[in-house]
């Protein structure tokens, strides 16, 4: 068991550019860096500060590499020596004030007998997905169920709950929100006789009840004032028009068709309808996309407090009756596309990580903007994007209390989180899998942690002309 139940944790930066060997040591000269991670071997801990060209390294922030416990030399991982792990220090300039300096001396983890890796794991960047819902006679609800080709007739009124949650929605009205959608079929020819109406119409009062009317002199007035941020409505015929069936999906407006991916007239504007002459609706239906940005402060006025969103907007409908609840009739088909997914590797979490990191090392980040142009505080931001992703790589090991006071052998546990590019989880990966089969004899590997993000296209977008 380890002393305490936590891991002491250590974050390196590895987002140095990729570089070739060019005789480092010459003015000059390169040293190899793939990855942010130090290629070529042999060179002492000291040069990774060396950023000058005449110094003949170019290495400085955001550099990592592995060094011989005993020589404090770079090496590779082809043998089973404890090492450590360098990175070079954040900070360009060595002294602060007429006193205080050392400030450019290498962040280095604690030695690592690879025989006492406990773990060792990777977690790929992915950037956050928003939540889909795909309801009524979509192409691929049909494809999957015709029923979900609905009928709708004419003196009915059709309700739509849609709900959107999560932490946004939260933080936006102190509860999750929700609104209950209507659409009216229209007065019949015949009462005694309800006939079939266009679909068409029906998913446009919900998209306009939600977002608004197209055009509207007060279109920023229409619309949910609540819900209208943070979902999107689109709309999706499929029709005949003489020339065979046809599929689009139709926006709003013109904007949001282009942000879409869709043509620039597909709006709700020029959708065919069944009045349309020469035109026949063979399906429809609509989709729900979550729509949300978040406000953020930038580099000036940075707080590690400052608040930014994480979760997705998570997005939930079904048809009700008039008192709001589930029809005991057969609904409109809801098919749940893609859950919202949270992003992994932001750049937001990152910065916070490093500065936490940097703050055992009594390297602070002040929070008078003054101070922190003095103490060299945005060396962080310098060499973190925060609007971009990046990789984790994750090393786990312990180091044994042989000789502790209270007469129980145990073990401390370091945790290195190694933040860098693509490019640096796969060469981490490379190294530290060759070497946990050399000491495990082939059973330990680098496990993969990454997620997957949910990916989806519009079904078939048809140019249309109005």
């Amino acid at each position: 068991m380890a002393y305490f139940n936590h891991a002491f944790r250590k974050t390196l930066v590895a987002t140095k550019r990729n570089q070739g060997e060019t005789t480092p040591g010459d003015p000059g000269g390169t040293a190899g860096v793939t990855g942010g991670i130090l290629e070529t071997t042999g060179l002492h801990t000291s040069v990774l500060k060396s950023t000058a060209p005449s110094e003949g390294y170019q290495l400085g922030p955001g550099t990592v590499g592995y060094f011989d416990a005993k020589t404090d030399l770079s090496i590779d991982l082809t043998d089973t020596c404890p090492f450590y792990l360098a990175a070079a220090s954040l900070k360009i300039e060595d002294k602060q004030g007429p006193f205080h300096g050392g400030y450019q001396t290498s962040t280095k983890t604690k030695v690592i007998n690879p025989k006492y890796l406990r773990k060792v794991w990777k977690v790929g960047s992915n950037r956050a997905t928003r939540a889909v819902l795909e309801i009524g006679g979509t192409p691929d609800n049909v494809a999957a169920n015709a029923a979900c080709n609905k009928e709708f007739l004419c003196e009915e009124t059709y309700y739509l709950r849609l709900e959107a949650k999560g932490t946004a929605a939260l933080r936006f009205a102190n509860h999750n929100l929700y609104q209950n959608l209507s659409a009216y079929g229209g007065c019949c020819v015949d009462p005694a006789a309800p006939a079939a109406v266009d679909p068409v119409g029906i998913y446009l009062q919900f998209a306009e009840q939600l977002a608004g009317v197209p055009g509207s002199d007060q279109a920023g007035d229409t619309g949910n004032p609540y819900l209208r941020d943070f979902i999107r409505p689109l709309i999706s015929v499929t029709f005949d028009s003489g020339s065979g069936n046809q599929s689009g999906v139709f926006a709003q407006n013109e904007a949001i068709a282009l942000e879409e991916g869709l043509n620039a007239l597909d709006t709700w504007a020029n959708m065919p309808r069944e009045a349309d002459a020469g035109t026949t609706i063979i399906s429809a239906g609509i989709i729900f996309v979550g729509a949300y940005v978040d406000t953020q402060f930038r580099d000036c006025t940075f707080q590690t407090s400052d608040y930014y969103g994480k979760s997705p907007i998570q997005l939930f409908a079904s048809e009700v009756d008039l008192n709001g609840d589930p029809c005991a009739f057969e609904g409109m088909c809801v098919t749940t596309v893609c859950e919202g997914v949270q992003a992994n590797g932001l750049g937001e979490s990152v910065v916070r990580d490093v500065i936490l990191s940097e703050s055992y090392l009594q390297n602070f980040m002040a929070t008078d903007l003054r101070i922190r142009e003095i103490t060299q505080g945005t060396a962080t931001l310098d060499i973190i994007d925060r609007t971009q992703l990046y990789g984790r790589f994750f090393i786990l090991h312990v180091v044994p209390r042989f000789n502790n006071p209270s007469g129980t052998f145990d073990n401390d546990q370091y945790l290195i989180d190694v933040v860098g590019s693509d490019d640096t989880i796969t060469v981490l990966d490379a190294d530290f899998a060759g070497l946990l089969k050399a000491t495990s004899g082939g059973c330990d590997e680098v496990e993969d942690l990454s997620v997957d993000g949910c990916t989806y296209e519009l079904p078939v977008v048809a140019p249309v002309t109005p």
